[in-house]
């Protein structure tokens, strides 16, 4: 095992696993939405809520900054009744990590959600960790979810900032047309800044199927930089009967090892059924 972790840090210096994939609209957001997730971001924010999500997806999406470009392609099946399951694969640079949720629901209001990431640097080696989530629909204008995050945690993969995460999303919507989120989160033994930090998001409907969006992230994960930090995001979003589209651009001002500054685009399409 000791190998493996030699191997992770020689490819990636002082940066972190803080952070797998976050999609354009998650980037929109400011990396808030563990509420609410659209079809395939639950396999990334929050596997529970697949069992609320009763489609079958396929999604590709492309992200490029001066921190490199990354790739992403994800399946989410939650038409099954004896539970629900998405798998994506994200291409990053110097490493691949594919991403596994199973979540199962009841009454039509509660899921519960187990997911699991591995990471497969260039060199060779193999680590993972795994989630822990739970999702109540309160009202059909309110959302809560819990996840825990890297719930094993083990002391090297900590080092590289992977440090086990409690994050609460909430959801709610206003008017019928404006969805609110906010997302705090805390990380006991994260060692590399702030053990605190939030994300918040609003989501505005601007037609029946046209979406603008606006984040803030607050020392929270930005997966681009492959660390936490502070930036802001933008995006829009086009839902059609079969098909979407989503664009975002996220401004990282800080983080915590020291990278600042940085502007990143994300395009992505969904087909869904």
């Amino acid at each position: 095992m000791l190998k493996i972790y030699h191997i992770l840090a020689l490819s990636l210096g002082t940066q972190s696993f803080a952070s797998d994939y976050q999609s354009p609209r998650t980037l929109g957001l400011g990396g808030a939405g563990h509420a609410a997730p659209l079809i395939s971001d639950a396999v990334f924010l929050n596997p529970s809520m697949g069992s609320m999500l009763p489609v079958y997806s396929v999604s590709g999406g492309y992200l490029w900054s001066d921190q490199g470009r990354n790739y992403s392609v994800g399946v989410q099946d939650s038409r099954t009744e004896l539970f629900q399951a998405g798998l994506a694969f994200t291409r990053r640079e110097g490493f691949g990590v594919v991403n596994v949720g199973a979540s199962r629901g009841f009454l039509e209001r509660f899921g519960v959600g187990l997911g699991a990431k591995f990471y497969m640097p260039d060199g060779g080696g193999l680590t993972q960790d795994f989630s822990l989530s739970g999702t109540v629909l309160i009202t059909r204008e309110a959302t809560v979810s819990f996840l825990i995050d890297n719930l094993v945690q083990n002391n090297l993969m900590r080092d590289f900032g992977n440090a086990r995460d409690f994050i609460l999303g909430t959801r709610l919507t206003v008017f019928d047309s404006i969805t609110l989120f906010m997302d705090p989160h805390y990380s006991p033994d994260y060692r590399l800044g702030k053990k605190a930090g939030a994300r918040f998001g609003a989501e505005l409907q601007v037609m029946t199927d046209f979406y603008l969006r606006l984040g803030r992230t607050l020392n929270a994960p930005i997966a681009y930089m492959n660390a936490r930090g502070t930036g802001f995001g933008f995006g829009a979003g086009w839902i059609g009967p079969k098909i979407a589209f989503d664009y975002a651009l996220h401004r990282t001002m800080v983080t915590d090892i020291g990278q600042a500054f940085t502007t990143a685009n994300s395009v992505s399409m969904t087909i869904f059924f």
